[in-house]
């Protein structure tokens, strides 16, 4: 498209995807799920009161404060940051594929 702002990238793989990219990429797509998913179900449905189990607290704008188990508690902090590290991981991959040209990229 002429004038056009965006300048879309494309790769191709003469040899197919390689399989590390496509593990990447499920894991990095499921992470962003369950994390959605978690967050849809804290702010509707957690427990608002601690409990022996529900002992994790998360705070919502406006004072909303919501207990969940620990384990749910630590991976939605470290699943958050954990997928700025799968993105630049997928990153890295396809510089690294493109160096070693496995790669091609088209514009």
């Amino acid at each position: 498209m002429p004038g056009g702002h965006g300048h879309r990238v494309n790769y191709d793989f003469p040899n197919g995807t390689p399989s590390l990219l496509k593990v990447v990429f499920a894991v990095f797509f499921t992470n962003t799920a369950t994390i959605l998913a978690l967050g849809f179900w804290e702010s509707g449905w957690a427990p608002r009161q601690p409990s022996a189990y529900y002992s994790y607290a998360i705070r919502f704008k406006g004072g909303v404060v919501v207990y969940v188990p620990q384990a749910i508690g630590l991976y939605d902090v470290w699943g958050f940051w954990g997928g700025f590290v799968l993105l630049a991981v997928i990153g890295l991959l396809f510089w690294y594929y493109e160096r070693t040209g496995r790669a091609v990229r088209q514009r």
